[in-house]
């Protein structure tokens, strides 16, 4: 199994994000099946089976579902996350 160096994932793309491997190391420290994470997740079986095997389409929500469900958060940076949060909730004038 690969290790994945925490401080490395931040500078990739969210294509280049391991999401697969990162939900399967997780699922199998919690000690859950499969079936199991799907379960607690809300989605399908076969939803579990394809992103831990790489496909690269998954809904965001559903991923957001599969970390939810493994205690894991994203977190996201931007050059403009500090105006955006300044002029978020205001209305658009």
């Amino acid at each position: 199994m690969n290790d994945i160096a925490h401080d490395s994932l931040p500078n990739k793309a969210p294509d280049e994000i391991p999401f697969g491997a990162i939900i399967r190391h997780h699922r199998r420290r919690a000690r859950l099946s499969q079936v199991r994470l799907a379960q607690i997740a809300g989605v399908g079986k076969t939803v579990v089976l394809e992103v831990e095997k790489g496909k690269r389409t998954v809904r965001l929500d559903i991923l957001l579902r599969l970390l939810g469900a493994l205690n894991v958060r994203l977190a996201w940076s931007s050059p403009l996350r500090a105006s955006f949060e300044q002029e978020w909730g205001k209305d658009d004038a």
